[in-house]
């Protein structure tokens, strides 16, 4: 089964709706982070080391990971490098 590309722009249907996905968890994982300091109490601190260190580790494993494939699979132009200039 193929995807179908919309006109308007580079990004398949599924790939707009995986990048709204990863907003939601980054942004419930600020209002994590945000609850967490003003709790206070020390298992809260722990999350919140926990939720911050998620916060900056997630993108960037997501990131070598769309790297990763893309060494992999470097004939798809479905993969792409946040950043990559194309022809």
């Amino acid at each position: 089964m193929e995807e179908k590309k919309e006109n308007n722009g580079t990004h398949t249907k599924k790939q707009r709706v995986l990048a709204w996905i990863g907003i939601a968890l980054l942004l419930c994982l600020y209002l994590c982070n945000l609850v967490l300091a003003l709790i206070g109490s020390d298992f809260a601190k722990t999350l919140l080391w926990i939720s911050l260190v998620a916060t900056i580790m997630i993108p960037i494993i997501l990131y070598f990971f769309i790297i990763m494939l893309k060494k992999k699979y470097p004939d798809n132009e479905d993969i792409k490098i946040p950043g990559e200039k194309r022809d």
